[in-house]
């Protein structure tokens, strides 16, 4: 069984799930699902709602951390996280607080500019989603403007907080942690989690298949 990646088109941790998989080498195809619309699917293979869900046929992988270490168990070649118990740590962490502290504050702000514009969010969430999803955003756009400003926490109070916040006074009061400038200026490099892309060796993603009609039969 070819694994499945439900996703929603422009998530930044769907995109991150599709570069671990892709840099890998792991063949999948896509059901893009429209956010809204998205619980009662995801329901019903995992246990939150929220995407990037992988399955294959053996597992349900949900989260995008949680995906790499699924395509770092399955092709041990090329690591994305070190091996080494302290740098794995440290990247590790260092990649949940990017994700707390960049991809969450940018998604929030960028839905509360951009739910103000209907056409544009409709256009956003459709490409290579299901065929019933322009007419769903056509339809229901206030229940769906709604139901992800719920989802997501999108208040002006914490939308300028987002806009004003200083990430990396914060991220240094947490851990005490050098910036990675700091580090390289120290000459010791930050534990990273590998790179898929780099300008040594480019990405070339590996094709795969995006299944329409099972979305639309999944729903």
């Amino acid at each position: 069984m070819m694994p499945c990646l439900y996703t929603f088109t422009i998530s930044p941790f769907a995109e991150k799930a599709r570069w671990a998989l892709d840099y890998k080498g792991i063949h999948y195809y896509e059901k893009r699902l429209v956010p809204g619309s998205h619980s009662p699917i995801v329901r019903r293979i995992a246990p939150c709602t929220f995407v990037p869900v992988l399955r294959d046929a053996r597992h349900v992988i949900q989260g995008s951390s949680a995906i790499i270490g699924y395509a770092d168990a399955r092709t041990p070649e090329r690591q994305l996280t070190p091996a080494d118990p302290a740098e794995r740590q440290h990247a590790l962490e260092l990649e949940r607080w990017l994700d707390c502290e960049f991809g969450e504050p940018v998604r929030r702000v960028f839905y509360s500019y951009a739910l103000n514009h209907r056409d544009l969010v409709a256009s956003l969430f459709n490409q290579g989603g299901p065929w019933w999803g322009r007419l769903f955003c056509r339809v229901g756009y206030p229940l769906i403007a709604n139901r992800i400003r719920q989802m997501y926490a999108i208040t002006a109070k914490n939308v300028a907080v987002d806009k004003d916040r200083d990430s990396w006074a914060v991220y240094r009061k947490k851990s005490a942690s050098p910036r990675p400038e700091e580090t390289a200026r120290a000459g010791r490099a930050p534990a990273l989690r590998s790179r898929p892309r780099s300008r040594q060796q480019p990405l070339r993603r590996q094709p795969h298949t995006r299944d329409r009609r099972s979305a639309s039969a999944a729903s």
